[in-house]
């Protein structure tokens, strides 16, 4: 089975393959051969339907990337998600809604100003997003309960959704305030 797995990689690396099917082979991990030699560069779709692989971690940064396909959101065990330095401009409202997913990264993106709410209670990298803004605009945003005092971080602008439909901040202030008051009971 390996070796089959080996020869499949292998003619798709010598004839440049831009599709390559991985279906029903009974995988658990996946195949480090894909990633040697740089042989796959011209790889654009990969399927891996029916094997018994147990997580996911999907890191496609610095690339040309403007949009997260919908269908991204319902993979059952991707666990880990980077996409840094792309040309993202929203992300998919879904993303993040799976217990699985965890770790979230978009540094990076210039043109995202906002993150789909199921991702507040992820490990997200987000440095860098958004356009830049004007030291004049520059406000340190924080929320206060009683003598407790929560500063927002300073890559925190909005929180949008893919039609520029602008959630309240206060949402978000609200999270962080609570995960706060829990970690000091």
């Amino acid at each position: 089975m390996a070796s089959e797995l080996c020869k499949t990689i292998s003619v798709a690396r010598l004839e440049k393959h831009k599709n390559l099917f991985l279906n029903y082979r009974n995988l658990h991990h996946f195949p480090l051969e894909l990633l040697k030699d740089e042989g796959l560069q011209y790889l654009e779709r990969l399927y891996m339907k029916r094997n018994s692989l147990t997580s996911l971690y999907l890191t496609v940064d610095r690339n040309r990337l403007w949009y997260v396909p919908r269908h991204l959101c319902q993979l059952p065990s991707l666990n880990e998600l980077s996409m840094a330095g792309n040309r993202l401009a929203f992300l998919p409202l879904d993303l993040g809604r799976s217990r699985e997913l965890q770790y979230v990264y978009v540094d990076n993106n210039i043109h995202l100003k906002g993150l789909p709410s199921y991702l507040y209670n992820k490990v997200i990298g987000c440095s860098g997003c958004g356009a830049p803004i004007q030291v004049s605009e520059v406000k340190l945003l924080s929320f206060s309960s009683g003598q407790r005092t929560v500063f927002l971080p300073a890559e925190v602008k909005a929180i949008g959704t893919e039609h520029d439909h602008v959630l309240p901040l206060q949402e978000l202030a609200m999270r962080r305030l609570y995960h706060t008051y829990h970690s000091l009971l």
